[in-house]
C-alpha cells in the first residue's frame, strides 16, 4: 500500500538520473563536451544515503547515447542502449557487470531499438522489422529465437513479454492525430498461431517484474481499462481487468517524481 513517504537523494557531482528500479538508480556521467562518459549504478538506503556507486564503462567500440540509454529493467537487471544498434547490454544492477547481446538490427540507428525484460526472457526489436529476437535471461549470449512480428497497416509495433509469449501493440505513425493503436496480440515463442487479446490497445506495454505485463486497451464490450496479462494454467495468455492506478503505480516499489540534482523518490 502506498505510504506517501518521500526520500531525497543527493546525486554525486556530474551525474544525472537515467532510470530508477526499486532503490537502485542508474545515472549518467557527462564529459566536458556533454557526452556520456559512463553510467553509474547507485544503491540507495532508506534514508537516501548512497551506499555504493558502481561505474559502468561501455564496451569497446561502443558509446552510451545521451538520450534514453536505458531500454528496460527491473530490480535485478537493466537493458542498456548503445550508440550503435547492433548490440545492447544486459547490466547486472548488483555488480555492474555488462553482458553484450547481439540484436541483428537491420540498420545502425539505436534510437529505433526496443527491448523487454521478463523473469525468464529478453526480447529485442528494431522498429520496422518483421521479426524480434528473444533469448533466455539466464543465457543471454546463447541461442536466439526469431519470432515474427505482425505488421499493422497504420502503426509501428511495440513489444512486450508474458511467459513463453511475445506481446505486440501498435503505435500510430508520427504526425497523425492522437488515438488508440492497433490490436494487442500474443505470439508463442516456440511457433504457432498468434492470438488477439484485445481489439485495440494503447501503444505501450508495461512489464511486471514478477512476471506478466499490463496494457491499457479496449475490451470486447467497448470499455477501456488496464488489463493484467498473465499465463493461465493451460499455458495461454489470460487477461484480468485492473484499475489504471493499480497497473501504473503499484507495480513498482519506488519511482522518481522530480528529476533534479536532488531527485525525490516516492516509496509505495
Amino acid at each position: 500500500m502506498a505510504t506517501g513517504a518521500t526520500t531525497d537523494v543527493t546525486l554525486p557531482a556530474g551525474q544525472d538520473v537515467a532510470a530508477v528500479f526499486g532503490s537502485t538508480l542508474i545515472t549518467q556521467e557527462l564529459d566536458d563536451v556533454w557526452q556520456v562518459a559512463r553510467l553509474h549504478v547507485l544503491h540507495v538506503a532508506e534514508d537516501g544515503a548512497i551506499q555504493s556507486d558502481i561505474p559502468v564503462d561501455p564496451p569497446e567500440n561502443q558509446f552510451f547515447p545521451r538520450n534514453q540509454p536505458v531500454l528496460a529493467g527491473d530490480g535485478r537487471s537493466a537493458l542498456i542502449r548503445f550508440r550503435h544498434a547492433l548490440d545492447i547490454g544486459l547490466l547486472d544492477l548488483a555488480t555492474g557487470t555488462m553482458t553484450t547481446i547481439s540484436t541483428h538490427a537491420t540498420d545502425d540507428d539505436s534510437l529505433y531499438l526496443q527491448a523487454a525484460l521478463s523473469p525468464t526472457h529478453i526480447a529485442v526489436y528494431h522498429e520496422g522489422a518483421n521479426q524480434a529476437r528473444v533469448v533466455r535471461r539466464d543465457d543471454p549470449t546463447g541461442a536466439q529465437t526469431v519470432v515474427p512480428v505482425p505488421q499493422y497497416a497504420s502503426g509501428t509495433a511495440f513489444v512486450g513479454l508474458a511467459g513463453e509469449w511475445l506481446l505486440t501493440s501498435y503505435r500510430p505513425p508520427y504526425g497523425t492525430s492522437a488515438g488508440p493503436g492497433g490490436p494487442l496480440r500474443a505470439l508463442p515463442l516456440n511457433g504457432g498461431k498468434s492470438r488477439t487479446l484485445l481489439p485495440a490497445a494503447e501503444p505501450e506495454i508495461a512489464q511486471i517484474p514478477s512476471g506478466g505485463a499490463v496494457a491499457v486497451g479496449q475490451s470486447t464490450d467497448g470499455a477501456w481499462t488496464a488489463h493484467r496479462i498473465s499465463i493461465a494454467p493451460n499455458g495461454r495468455p489470460a487477461l484480468t481487468r485492473v484499475y489504471q492506478e493499480l497497473g501504473v503505480i503499484r507495480l513498482f516499489g519506488l519511482r522518481v517524481v522530480r528529476w533534479a540534482v536532488r531527485p525525490t523518490l516516492v516509496r509505495r
